[in-house]
């Protein structure tokens, strides 16, 4: 059988010797304490609550007891209201510590959410300050791989092998007709068919110069083209890059937002569940004391009440994790920690 969870009490009513003629004069519960010590604003843990009130209860018996030993029933009538309220003084001082633990885990949770929010905004500027670098840098490789292209072109249009010039089937029939007027000592028409060879020749060697310059204009034109088809493709690749990344950060503002709200709702819910029906202890021998109802495993980390509190700690350090969802909350199938989504 498991051993009831035990605290013990921070402000031991040992210490603290009561003069019972003073607990008749008592106005509330809170003055009986400040026979204990416990000053005015001192935040006092249920636990020693439970054994303060259990002391001042006994303690006020047995002052009621000597009020009717000594026959003092005016003084007696006084102390059995006062022992008739204080169980009501109780759980009212309960109550008014259990507001100010709520309070402070709104407060934490509204600080939690800050945090959260511009950890967020950071992380995106990071992020997209990383994507900016690397598109960027994609851009420069490019433009590098482009430049070393048209440079290999530039060295292979100066080093490639020039063609001869390939006449026209009627210019080589006037050059070998003039070669043969030549041979047979025709030079007044050889002399005539030169000058016709002379007028036909560089317009022919024209034209094939022409041709070799059309080839190397279609070969700078082809990797232009192909080259500026390879740079709006990066730049689209590029864009569709940092829309995803926007769509990306909205959604997860957008799951943040609904997962800080539904933690902010079921905070509240179990707020309100516990103020409606405050925690029940009770008293065990050496000053200590034990809740009626044993809390379970992980209720600190996990339950609802507390979750100002886990939300603070979940982002602390410099990297800001994702809110995790509800249900995540209560997985630990596989050493799953609370707060850390996988």
């Amino acid at each position: 059988m498991a051993t009831p969870e035990t605290h013990e009490l921070a402000v031991n009513p040992n210490e603290h010797k009561l003069e019972r003629s003073k607990l008749i004069n008592v106005r509330c519960l809170k003055e009986a304490f400040g026979l204990f010590g416990v000053q005015e604003g001192d935040r006092i843990e249920t636990r020693d609550l439970v054994i303060l009130t259990a002391t001042v209860e006994e303690e006020l018996k047995a002052v009621k007891q000597e009020c009717e030993s000594a026959r003092d029933y005016d003084a007696a009538a006084k102390v059995r209201d006062r022992l008739r309220n204080i169980q009501e003084e109780f759980l009212s001082i309960q109550l008014q510590d259990q507001a100010k633990d709520q309070a402070d885990e709104r407060r934490k949770f509204e600080d939690a959410k800050r945090k959260i929010s511009r950890g967020l905004d950071s992380a995106n500027r990071d992020a997209y300050a990383e994507l900016e670098a690397l598109c960027d840098t994609r851009l420069a490789h490019l433009q590098h791989a482009h430049d070393v292209q048209r440079a290999n072109l530039e060295s292979y249009i100066e080093n490639m092998h020039r063609p001869r010039v390939r006449y026209s089937k009627g210019l080589l029939d006037l050059m070998h007709s003039e070669k043969h007027l030549r041979n047979f000592d025709q030079f007044e028409d050889a002399k005539a068919v030169d000058r016709i060879i002379a007028k036909r020749r560089p317009k022919e060697v024209a034209h094939h110069e022409r041709q070799i310059q059309h080839k190397i204009s279609v070969l700078r034109r082809k990797l232009a083209e192909r080259q500026e088809f390879e740079l709006v493709k990066l730049r689209e690749k590029l864009h569709d890059l940092k829309l995803r990344h926007e769509r990306n950060h909205e959604r997860r503002l957008d799951m943040t937002q609904v997962r800080m709200q539904l933690h902010f709702k079921d905070m509240s819910n179990r707020h309100m569940t516990v103020g409606q029906k405050p925690e029940r202890f009770c008293a065990v021998r050496g000053g200590r004391v034990r809740p009626v109802v044993k809390k379970r495993a992980g209720y600190r980390d996990t339950d609802a009440t507390f979750r100002g509190t886990q939300l603070l700690r979940s982002v602390q350090g410099d990297a800001i994790k994702d809110v995790v969802s509800l249900c995540q909350i209560h997985k630990f199938g596989q050493g799953d920690a609370p707060y850390e989504d996988r």
